[in-house]
């Protein structure tokens, strides 16, 4: 069979700065859940699962850039008062060999 096409989304380069390229999920006004952004990665049936890479930029005269994951803030207060959200990070088991690690 053939191969499902690329998709590509790159940021122009430039003299005083490079683009941004940002992508945000939409807001609610009503009291439903704020839009979500997922990024996963393809299955592969009879060989290797797509990958995911996260990194900051090369600073190739100065520094790197910075990778910054963090949730928000809870909002509300007293018994009406959210949390702030929860990070997981975790990794897959396997039936034969190492799971994939965690650093």
């Amino acid at each position: 069979g053939t191969a499902a096409g690329d998709f590509t989304v790159t940021g122009g380069t430039g003299q005083t700065g490079g683009a941004d390229v940002s992508i945000t999920a939409g807001t609610t006004t009503a009291t439903n859940a704020g839009g979500a952004v997922s990024l996963i990665a393809g299955v592969g049936t009879a060989h290797t699962g797509g990958a995911v890479t996260i990194e900051a930029g090369v600073g190739t005269a100065t520094t790197s850039g910075a990778l910054t994951i963090a949730t928000k803030n809870g909002g509300g207060s007293g018994a009406t008062g959210g949390a702030s959200g929860k990070m997981i990070f975790s990794s897959g088991t396997t039936a034969n060999g190492n799971s994939g690690a965690l650093y």
